[in-house]
């Protein structure tokens, strides 16, 4: 009995060794480019324009991460977002409100955004409405849980941070773009996910467990690097 209560807490030590090592790494990964920042979807340069057509640009921003929006080689602000803009008004001097929100959702779609993805107010930051893009019922779900932390920790606390860039790592394996709320959604599923196999595997092979989290740890480093590389 007495051996028995041992194992199990040399168990418990290496478990909460896992949680002590995903501190580490939210505090110190190389994450900052994943800081939220709100992108005017609708450009300012043509605030009166959008006006006359019931739009108010401070009511359609949406949240992703600085690198989606000006840092990253396909950052928003780095493909020509306000001069496909420009294009298009100067094409369609009569659209609708309707028709342009056609067009931003396509423009958005365009540059591998997928999902539900949330409208904020940008003088108060608070969300006024959302668009639903390809995947949005399933990317929904992430959407909401994601907000949810948001709005518990602040966008730009440190686990927020933390878990925006590793949904936005995971869902760049797939060639998706998604917002910061639902990338902070994917990201704590893939924690609870990634410990609950961590605790597994540390029970049921308790030599390896090190291993397992250090191989962890290199993916997403790799993956992280490869993203850099690439935009």
């Amino acid at each position: 009995m007495i051996l028995e209560e041992k194992f199990k807490g040399e168990r418990m030590k290496k478990i909460l060794l896992i949680f002590f090592s995903l501190i580490v790494i939210l505090f110190f990964s190389g994450c900052s480019d994943s800081s939220t920042e709100y992108h005017h979807i609708f450009p300012q340069q043509f605030r009166n324009w959008f006006l006359q057509k019931g739009i108010d640009v401070d009511k359609y921003t949406i949240a992703i991460t600085k690198k989606d929006h000006r840092t990253g080689n396909l950052a928003l602000h780095k493909t020509q977002w306000n001069r496909e803009w420009y294009e298009w008004i100067r094409q369609h001097p009569n659209a609708t409100k309707s028709e342009i929100l056609y067009q931003v959702e396509k423009m958005l779609r365009k540059r591998g955004f997928v999902g539900l993805i949330k409208l904020y107010d940008y003088r108060t930051k608070q969300p006024v409405g959302e668009l639903k893009l390809i995947g949005s019922g399933f990317f929904g779900i992430f959407a909401r849980l994601g907000s949810l932390i948001l709005k518990i920790f602040g966008a730009n606390s440190k686990i927020s941070v933390f878990l925006v860039w590793l949904g936005s790592a995971v869902a760049s394996m797939f060639g998706l773009r998604v917002s910061s709320e639902t990338a902070a959604g994917i990201g704590l599923i893939t924690v609870v996910v990634f410990i609950s196999i961590a605790a597994y595997v540390s029970y049921i092979y308790p030599d390896l467990w090190i291993w397992f989290l250090g191989t962890i740890g290199i993916i997403f480093g790799f993956i992280e690097s490869i993203e850099e590389s690439i935009n």
